[in-house]
């Protein structure tokens, strides 16, 4: 029994070993996604790509000239030249860059599964269909996509990407190119966006600068969002239609979002006056909110997550709605990845008076 205890902690011991090594080295060599606010794509020649991973627009100061950061790069890889020779392996290098010189580099091959070759007229030669990728780490002041955090308290790291079919491209644009590049987003970061005939956005002006989302923002980091929507409700016998305006502070702590939102509801009830004749009335409703969802869960088609809100009516028109009327909604069905939003609702006037159940529905 004794002997079986000492192998077990032994097996313990390497296991929690390994398990440090590797959150080390993702440490070390990988961004903390939850900090990333923007992503961009830069179309260089032949399918070259470059890609920028920003914390905030201020990181492209921190870039400096992109030429001299890359021919540090080529020399300190110099030594290591003989261990990339196999021109048919996709190749991963991780460069973390130090402002006192202590840089760090990873490298990873990756073999082809099989072996693929060009055929041209009776001549065979192999062919490579991975494309090789650098990974620039550099570090910015201040820090990053926490909203009510001083920002120039600290320090953090982003990341630009190339996307090369050989490694050995890199060179051929060390003329200026990769400068200007970001000097381009830089400028026209912020300008008109568009969708193009690939599905993805574009800068009007300058089309080879794309992102998946408008302006190249991702739903990371912590903002102040403005979101309107259309909703229908049901109270008592009613179905009441409405349209919501609301002003959101948004936090992303690793996979959980939570929202705080302030909204403004504008009610239309439809009743017939003294006359017989029908009439529009809206009511106004004021509402705080929470809700909290795990990020990991922001694609799926259903997902249940804790919500509450309050509302209360601060402006009645008709008599379809009884004064000093409360609105209390619990928990929250999204559907089609939060773009529907079903909430269980309960409305009750003074202290839980008249008490009506209901349904939310938002689009």
């Amino acid at each position: 029994m004794k002997k079986v205890f000492i192998v077990m902690m032994l097996l313990i011991s390497v296991s929690s070993n390994l398990f440090a090594q590797e959150n080390n080295t993702d440490k070390t060599f990988e961004l903390d996604p939850n900090t990333i606010t923007r992503i961009y794509f830069i179309d260089l020649d032949k399918g070259d790509k470059m890609k920028v991973e920003l914390c905030n627009m201020d990181d492209l100061d921190a870039i400096g000239n992109l030429d001299s950061i890359l021919r540090i790069f080529i020399q300190d890889i110099e030594p290591l030249k003989d261990s990339l020779a196999d021109e048919l392996s996709g190749k991963r290098i991780d460069y973390v860059i130090d402002p006192s010189g202590k840089n760090k580099l990873r490298i990873q091959q990756f073999a082809p599964i099989g072996s693929s070759y060009l055929v041209n007229q009776g001549s065979v030669a192999a062919l490579k269909l991975e494309q090789d990728t650098l990974n620039l780490l550099l570090k910015a002041n201040g820090t990053a996509g926490e909203l009510f955090r001083n920002k120039k308290i600290g320090s953090h790291y982003f990341r630009v990407s190339f996307f090369v079919n050989n490694l050995s491209n890199l060179a051929t644009y060390m003329d200026g190119r990769f400068q200007n590049s970001i000097l381009e987003l830089k400028k026209n970061a912020d300008h008109v966006w568009i969708r193009g005939n690939d599905g993805v956005m574009h800068v009007k002006s300058s089309p080879k600068i794309s992102s998946n989302l408008w302006r190249g923002q991702v739903n990371n980091g912590d903002l102040l969002n403005i979101r309107l929507s259309a909703d229908i409700q049901n109270y008592k016998n009613y179905f009441v239609p409405s349209l919501s305006l609301s002003a959101i502070i948004i936090t992303n702590r690793k996979t959980v979002k939570r929202e705080y939102s302030f909204t403004g509801e504008w009610h239309f009830t439809f009743a017939k006056d003294d006359k017989g004749k029908l009439q529009t009335y809206r009511n106004s409703f004021l509402t705080l909110g929470f809700y909290q969802t795990n990020t990991n869960n922001i694609k799926s088609p259903f997902a249940l997550s804790p919500a509450l809100s309050l509302g209360y009516l601060i402006k009645q028109r008709g008599d379809i709605y009884d004064k000093h009327t409360f609105r209390l909604g619990f928990g929250r069905v999204s559907l089609l990845g939060d773009r529907i939003k079903i909430e269980p609702v309960v409305y009750f006037h003074d202290f839980f008076k008249g008490v009506s159940p209901g349904i939310r529905l938002s689009f």
